[in-house]
């Protein structure tokens, strides 16, 4: 298809404000803003919003923002915030807001950030790279709950490099009110990879955690020691029943010597 074209320089380039049962598309885009612009793509509210084959850059605060509630999804697009901006920002406050982003290309730098979600969210990343810089920006996925409003993310297969935080969960003070899963995924070069606090919590699947300065850091940490405890649990059990295997083998052993004997 035909890509086009909209530069702003002020307010949004895009605005999506349709009903609960409506959906609105956006495909083929190249969004540039520039000036005192807010967002490239601002999803207000709608019962469907997708992106799909868009490229988002220049100035503004959010190249995609969303507030719920509905559902936005996202698919090969690519995203480059501008300095100490956010790449993709979504925000459950009015509702519950539930997010799809696949096979994307997000970046972020200075304090940027490439994803932040706030408030009443479920979401999924998949087959995507959050990419920061290598002298680090803030954050690849910034998940914040609170009471009544938890935020729950799936990482997967997907990389997150060159942030100060990989992927931070704040759950705020509530317990269990952020959460992020991660599978199959690579969380590397990052100063710290996962750092969860305050609730939040960080579990991992078939993924690495690799190159960071510092692996796993707060509650993040503490969930990663008790895995590991629990799969040693499993190991010493695994090798008890095979120690009383073999006590049985040699039991059996000596029995059919004894029964020999008392036959000869």
């Amino acid at each position: 298809g035909v890509q086009a074209s909209i530069t702003a320089a002020s307010g949004n380039a895009v605005t999506v404000n349709a009903g609960a049962s409506d959906r609105g598309v956006l495909r083929g885009l190249d969004i540039i803003t520039t000036g005192s612009a807010s967002n490239g793509i601002s999803i207000l509210s709608a019962g469907e919003g997708v992106i799909e084959g868009c490229d988002v850059s220049g100035v503004a605060s959010y190249g995609i923002g969303a507030t719920g509630p509905g559902l936005t999804t996202i698919s090969r697009t690519r995203i480059d915030a501008s300095i100490n901006q956010t790449a993709l920002g979504v925000f459950g406050s009015a509702g519950e807001l539930r997010f799809v982003l696949e096979d994307s290309r997000l970046h972020a730098s200075g304090s940027g950030v490439a994803i932040i979600a706030v408030g009443k969210i479920t979401g999924i990343v998949r087959n995507s790279a959050l990419l920061g810089t290598s002298s680090f920006a803030t954050y690849g996925v910034r998940a914040e709950g609170s009471a009544g409003k938890t935020t729950s993310i799936a990482l997967q297969k997907s990389l997150v490099s060159g942030f100060v935080y990989g992927v931070w969960a704040d759950g705020q003070g509530v317990s269990l009110s952020a959460n992020v899963s991660i599978g199959d995924s690579d969380i590397a070069g990052n100063q710290f990879g996962l750092w969860a606090v305050a609730g939040g919590t960080i579990a991992l699947s078939a993924s690495r955690i690799t190159q960071n300065s510092f692996g796993a850091t707060g509650d993040a940490n503490e969930g990663a020691h008790r895995v590991e405890q629990v799969d040693e649990e499993e190991r010493e059990d695994g090798d008890h029943e095979r120690q009383l295997q073999g006590a049985d083998d040699v039991e059996s052993k000596e029995a059919r010597r004894d029964r020999r004997r008392q036959v000869c």
